[in-house]
């Protein structure tokens, strides 16, 4: 079987739905169910039964999270470097695994009890803590999906999308316009995402024109340098919002501002971008002033500059 077909099964695209999140419900209702049962069998005279029944939900669902980990870590390898989620990731994979890892003392304990007939309040509290922990997890999994969009693209993007942000100074420039290294070697439809001074931008080639545009969409940050584009428009990849590139205003929705715009020029086959003086910020953060949503920074690592044709980035489906 071939590796990528491996990986689209376990990202779920058969299904056209993420693999993670369906497989995830089962060990979580049968750790409940585990705890259910514990409280059951410790208040009432002592039953093998309950005991057994707990005992083997408990690993029952051990096994479900060991196999729910699996497309999870795939779904983080995806995530960009320079995305807040893939640190985010890390602590949300970490504490499961910390929870299976509790879990597992506790089925060891189980297994070297003299009198298997009723949990004591050890075992239970120890459930409990799992629980704790796996519910901050769960809620840091929530943080991904709706602040960062991660597992929610609706479109199938025909070009590579940009697989990292190119940090660019704009102390040097001339007049506002910063010169794209690598720019003019773009494929139709393929895109760049540039922090030029802390300002985010995307740049993007539709046939032979140019477009620069602000990167987050005015509705739920959705990175528009992964979106798709349809003559002068784009569309942002989580929820269809699309924008003119030629005046950054809203022509489909659920977005209702518009974005920045930023002009392009292309001399003796060296592409530029103007930024205004005015906006250049002092940290690399999120244009909450205009999409009227809580602002939240916005973290890139500087890389090396290089042409567009040397490193692809792989293809969103």
């Amino acid at each position: 079987m071939p590796k990528s077909l491996v990986r689209r099964i376990l990202e779920g695209k058969p299904l056209r739905q993420p693999l993670h999140t369906m497989l995830v419900h089962f060990p979580i209702g049968l750790f409940v169910v585990s705890l259910v049962m514990d409280v059951a069998s410790y208040f009432g005279a002592g039953d093998y039964a309950l005991f057994r029944g707990s005992l083997y939900t408990l690993c029952a669902g051990v096994a479900m999270g060991l196999i729910a980990a699996v497309p999870g870590f795939v779904d983080w390898t995806d995530i960009r470097r320079d995305n807040p989620a893939k640190g985010i990731g890390q602590w949300h994979m970490g504490l499961n695994l910390l929870v299976l890892l509790v879990y597992g003392i506790s089925i060891i304990a189980r297994f070297s009890m003299t009198d298997p007939r009723r949990v004591g309040l050890p075992l239970i509290f120890t459930s409990l803590a799992a629980i704790g922990l796996l519910s901050v997890s769960g809620y840091l999994g929530g943080m991904m999906v709706y602040d960062d969009g991660i597992g929610v693209g609706r479109h199938r993007r025909r070009a590579p999308a940009p697989s990292r942000t190119i940090a660019l100074p704009s102390t040097s420039a001339e007049e506002g316009w910063v010169p794209i290294p690598g720019a003019e070697h773009m494929e139709d439809g393929q895109t760049l995402r540039l922090d030029v001074g802390g300002v985010i931008i995307g740049l993007a080639r539709v046939g032979t024109a140019y477009y620069a545009f602000q990167d987050f969409c005015t509705h739920r940050h959705g990175p528009l340098s992964e979106g798709c584009f349809m003559g002068d428009q784009v569309m942002c990849p989580w929820h269809g919002s699309r924008f003119d590139l030629r005046t950054g205003h809203v022509t489909h929705g659920p977005a209702k501002k518009d974005i920045n715009i930023y002009e392009v020029r292309n001399l003796n086959g060296e592409v530029s971008v103007r930024i205004p003086e005015a906006k250049v910020p002092t940290t690399a953060r999120r244009d909450s002033a205009r999409s009227g949503t809580e602002e939240r920074e916005w973290k890139v690592e500087p890389e090396d500059i290089t042409s567009p044709t040397t490193e692809q980035a792989p293809r969103a489906e």
